[in-house]
């Protein structure tokens, strides 16, 4: 565990209702030998349960910091207790799909908040077939990047998009990507200059 302070909070939808807004408390806290971590809260409550300058606990795992949780019931807990409903209702597929997606929701958060962005130079749009949904294939934007320190290339493929992006992204355009400045194959791709709807399959 880590003495940690909120900074703020952040407004969500409220999983008991689509229509009212959870407050998410906005965390910072330094783990031991390493440089401070700031993370946003899976649990939202309203009213808020903290304020900005609360000091509380963060449970960590030192092998994974970025994933830190308030120390309490509903902080470290939270998320379970929804797993296991989830899997109690539509079986452990479903619950193993929203681990992957809480998971995946977690590393980009954490990238948006510490990544380190670096500019790459598109290669292809690819089109996956090995994937389908509702009769359309995905389409995925590759770039490729070389670190000057270490000399090595990575390659980055982007999230699926289901309409072709060919037209936004050719012509020599540089592509940002967040890295994990120890990791560079954990990654997120930015693409926010292409329409909405290309991160929607269609119907």
């Amino acid at each position: 565990t880590s003495s940690g302070v909120g900074t703020g909070l952040r407004l969500g939808s409220s999983s008991s209702s689509s229509t009212s807004r959870a407050h998410h408390p906005v965390v910072r806290y330094t783990p031991e030998g390493q440089e401070s971590i700031e993370f946003v809260s899976s649990f939202g409550s309203s009213p808020p349960r903290y304020k900005k300058g609360d000091a509380v606990t963060v449970r960590y795992d030192p092998e994974s910091p970025y994933r830190g949780r308030i120390d309490g019931f509903w902080g470290t807990w939270f998320p379970t207790v929804i797993l296991s409903a989830l899997a109690a209702a539509f079986g452990i597929p479903g619950a193993t799909l929203l681990i992957v997606f809480y998971r995946k929701r977690a590393r980009e958060q954490w990238l948006r908040l510490h990544g380190r962005i670096v500019s790459t130079d598109f290669q292809a749009v690819t089109l996956n077939t090995a994937v389908r949904v509702n009769g359309v294939h995905p389409y995925q934007v590759v770039t490729r990047w070389q670190n000057h320190s270490t000399g090595i290339h990575y390659t980055f493929s982007s999230d699926y998009l289901w309409e072709d992006p060919a037209p936004y992204v050719e012509g020599g355009r540089a592509i940002n990507v967040r890295i994990d400045p120890n990791n560079p194959k954990r990654y997120i791709m930015d693409l926010s200059f292409l329409p909405t709807e290309f991160s929607a399959p269609r119907n």
